[in-house]
């Protein structure tokens, strides 16, 4: 995820052309996403020296083992209503 503010052109355009040079795919208007960690860092670095802010999250996956039950804190199992 990055922040460019809209009126730094000089700043915002570059990030996109290199974003789009890495093969990376827009999710939201400042969020891409991409397999490629160590270039992502390096333009994460670029970006911050030029006066951007920026962060870079690395996808991790979960398994789900289907024999354990799925905790769910938001549930309102066990309540009654009145």
């Amino acid at each position: 995820m990055y922040d460019v503010k809209r009126a730094d052109t000089s700043l915002r355009q570059p990030v996109n052309r290199a974003l789009h040079n890495l093969n990376a795919h827009r999710l939201q208007h400042s969020v891409w996403g991409s397999d490629l960690l160590e270039e992502l860092l390096e333009l994460t670095f670029e970006m911050v020296l030029n006066g951007g802010t920026a962060m870079v999250l690395e996808k991790r996956s979960l398994p789900i083992r289907p024999t354990e039950p799925i905790q769910r804190p938001w549930s309102r199992s066990g309540r009654t209503r009145t």
